[in-house]
């Protein structure tokens, strides 16, 4: 089982960079634009949101997937 907890971390950390990758080179940058800086921030509170509220299905079956394909 460990294996498994392993494999679908490692997705849930991919799906999270993913998601706020475009904010981080945004507020990294130096010459940041506020108004994008905000737009792409609630942009990721949505997109989290609706991670958090509905896609721990998807993310279990994709996690699941690459462990037994791993596996065999």
């Amino acid at each position: 089982m460990e294996c498994f907890q392993f494999v679908f971390i490692l997705r849930l950390m991919l799906r999270l960079l993913g998601i706020t990758n475009e904010l981080s080179r945004v507020l990294q940058r130096k010459d940041l634009n506020i108004v994008l800086a905000l737009e792409l921030i609630d942009d990721v509170k949505a997109r989290l949101a609706t991670l958090r509220e509905s896609g721990w299905d998807e993310l279990f079956d994709e996690a699941e997937l690459n462990f037994w394909w791993q596996v065999t």
